[in-house]
């Protein structure tokens, strides 16, 4: 993840949400690194927190896995900023998900043209995941049609020991 992040020299802002998996991961990553992160949910916490944090994932039944709800908190905490698509309760049928990939798109460019710099798209996939509206995959097609730089990355799963910082 080290290289995908580095792809085009220190980066100068990060943009994700913080979806148990990948999102999280990278969010981490970079705070780690020191890089200024800013969050972009779809949903009002708590709405946020059941669909997409704390949800139990069927492969997450036979091996541990990280505390995806602490790492949550923890990155949040430490986020330059949070940004809110939706503060509204969540319906699945207003594609909440798509409307956060469209704002991180477009808080990425700005973060970019504001230091005149460029987007560089980081997605961590695991391998035989299934797209799923506003997912990961849907996301790099958006930059890809943009024309944006993107990284791939396959995570295996489950991934390594998560130690907080």
């Amino acid at each position: 993840m080290a290289q995908g992040i580095q792809a085009l020299g220190p980066p100068r802002a990060a943009v994700s949400s913080l979806a148990a998996g990948g999102d999280l991961l990278f969010a981490l990553a970079c705070l780690r690194r020191r890089i200024p992160l800013h969050i972009v949910l779809p949903l009002r916490q708590p709405d946020f927190i059941g669909q997409s944090v704390s949800y139990a994932k069927p492969e997450d039944a036979t091996v541990p896995s990280p505390n995806w709800l602490a790492l949550y908190k923890l990155v949040l905490r430490r986020a330059t900023t949070l940004h809110f698509t939706s503060k509204a309760p969540y319906r699945a049928c207003a594609r909440p998900f798509k409307r956060c990939n469209q704002a991180m798109l477009h808080l990425a460019q700005a973060k970019a043209a504001s230091a005149h710099t460029t987007v560089l798209g980081v997605l961590l996939l695991q391998k035989d995941q299934t797209s799923l509206a506003g997912g990961t995959q849907e996301f790099g097609r958006m930059l890809r049609m943009k024309r944006l730089m993107v990284n791939r990355q396959f995570l295996k799963y489950p991934p390594s020991p998560v130690h907080l910082p």
